[in-house]
């Protein structure tokens, strides 16, 4: 009977061992079946739970497409009533949105608490096409929604979820528990906090993939402080009607795309934009960075025509800094950036349109790679590309630290061609510029000053006749004359030997001519003459273009 007794007890422990095992190794999953409400608190919209009804403090939820299609809105419950479950993953199917929203109506402190205790674990994953909304009404403190006390685990926002922040409440149970992943780059983090009144975000040390700033309400202010750096490794969204004022010290690093509708303003914080290749930057409206750094390997792409966008303090360009204007007729394009420097804008002056319909202006700041000697070494250049052709134009560059100031295009090898037509002490300018390539301000004697004209016409019997005349040989030693057979042609050069100057060394002019005996009828001819200097020195004249009939 002891014996029997003893098996019995035997038995009876083990069975228990193994319930107790069960209950903590595995936690029940519970998803949404929604086929009562859309009350999270209602039995009947749950499967899998434990106990067979809502979800349990041990319970991982999973919200997604499996049983409800389409989109659907789960609403947590109002009152002093506090939601606690070990995790919560959102999964819409493909082009769905699942929403889970803590009302307004909640006050509990928390209203909702998600994590397992446990460090460096996913406690809150929302995926591309899920929102959750924290609008706790909680009347004085507290977090609405948190990610266990803030102690352990991470809120993960992947790509295309989005968590937004609809509470006068504290963002602690989220922002410093955001995951940095790779995948959660653009995952959204909103601040649409009720009211009218002035809102200090999480900014020193934070980390979010994307960071929108809104105000279902109205206008309204947003600020941010500290010492630290704000890094958004998404985009940064400041949408109409919101003030987003900065007095952080602490730079804003930004990877993806500045988009406002709304005005940043700032007297202290440097603005770094440190992503890789293309970086738009859209303002509707006019902003004034105060520092603003463009990295290396970044093209900053300012997207709007207006001329919004000023730095008040220091421009560092280590990238590129590009922007495109519309050709939609004659008259003045100026480009932003691109062409803002020392006071003054590149402008160009369309004075003939033909074809031309759109121009893009990179700016580059350090000297040509093709730089000639001194010349072109200014540590800034441009490239100017144009859609379509049949234009003329007057180009205006800004200029600094050039003696001698000209405006020098760049052909090939280190040719370049240097002239000026105007000048202050801000700006050169050069007219009648029938194409573009790259550009920079010279440094050295223009052309103009040596070379008075280059000009071309047929002769009775369909040859090109060039002549040209210069005002100042007093550096000259003699001319080659280049021929182009179409754009993407290479240059030929027509002259065997070097065409002496007729006054080398002396500052008076002369008057030269040579006749293209080799062009053919039906062809479209360039031709460019190089001016030589002595010590192997040469500028080049502009391009003339001539048609054989």
């Amino acid at each position: 009977m002891d014996t029997v007794k003893r098996f019995a007890v035997l038995a009876l422990a083990v069975g228990l061992m193994f319930l107790v095992a069960g209950n903590t190794a595995y936690a029940a999953t519970c998803t949404w079946n929604g086929s009562v409400d859309s009350n999270w608190n209602t039995a009947g919209n749950w499967t899998g739970c434990t106990g067979g009804g809502t979800p349990a403090a041990a319970d991982n939820v999973l919200l997604d497409n499996s049983v409800v299609s389409g989109n659907y809105t789960v609403n947590l419950p109002t009152g002093d009533v506090t939601i606690a479950i070990n995790n919560l993953t959102i999964t819409p199917g493909s082009g769905n949105t699942i929403t889970v929203i803590l009302p307004s109506g909640n006050t509990a402190n928390p209203g909702f608490n998600v994590g397992d205790n446990t460090t460096a674990t996913d406690d809150i994953i929302l995926n591309n096409g899920a929102i959750l909304q924290n609008s706790s009404g909680a009347s004085s403190s507290g977090n609405g929604i948190q990610v266990n006390g803030t102690g352990n685990g991470t809120a993960r926002i992947n790509n295309g979820g989005k968590y937004i922040h609809n509470t006068p409440r504290s963002t602690d149970g989220i922002v410093p528990r955001l995951s940095t992943a790779s995948g959660t780059e653009t995952g959204i983090f909103e601040y649409d906090s009720p009211g009218t009144g002035s809102v200090p975000i999480s900014a020193s040390n934070r980390n979010y993939g994307s960071l929108t700033l809104t105000r279902t309400a109205g206008a309204a202010t947003y600020t941010a402080s500290g010492s630290n750096p704000l890094t958004v490794r998404g985009n940064l969204t400041i949408n109409t009607g919101i003030t987003f004022n900065s007095a952080m010290t602490g730079a804003l690093n930004l990877a993806g795309n500045w988009v406002s509708d709304g005005v940043y303003s700032t007297t202290s914080q440097t603005v770094v934009f440190n992503g890789s290749g293309a970086q738009n930057l859209t303002a509707s409206s006019a902003i004034a960075f105060y520092n603003l750094t463009i990295n290396s390997g970044v093209t900053l792409v300012e997207t709007v025509s207006a001329d919004n966008v000023t730095v008040s303090a220091t421009l560092t360009n280590n990238g590129t800094i590009r922007k495109s204007q519309a050709v939609n007729g004659t008259g003045t394009k100026t480009f932003g950036l691109a062409g803002a420097h020392n006071g003054a804008n590149l402008a160009i002056n369309v004075t003939t349109q033909g074809t031309l319909s759109n121009l893009q202006v990179d700016r580059i700041d350090s000297d040509h790679p093709n730089s000639n000697g001194a010349n072109q070494q200014t540590g800034r250049y441009w490239t100017i590309t144009p859609t379509n052709s049949g234009y003329t134009a007057d180009l205006t560059l800004p200029r600094s630290n050039a003696g001698a100031p000209s405006v020098c295009r760049y052909y090939s090898g280190t040719s370049w061609w240097c002239a000026i037509d105007g000048s202050d002490s801000n700006s050169v300018t050069r007219n009648n510029i029938s194409e573009f390539s790259d550009w920079a301000v010279g440094n050295d004697a223009p052309t103009s000053i040596i070379l008075a004209a280059f000009k071309a016409k047929l002769t009775p019997k369909n040859k090109v006749r060039l002549k040209w005349q210069t005002a100042n040989e007093s550096e000259l030693v003699g001319f080659n004359l280049y021929r182009r057979a179409g754009k993407n042609k290479p240059w030929v050069k027509l002259n065997a030997e070097q065409i002496d100057a007729a006054h080398i060394g002396q500052p008076e002019g002369g008057t030269y001519q040579w006749t293209d005996k080799t062009a053919k009828a039906g062809k479209i001819y360039r031709y460019q003459l190089e001016i030589l200097k002595g010590g192997g020195a040469s500028l080049w004249s502009e391009i003339i273009k001539v048609t054989v009939p």
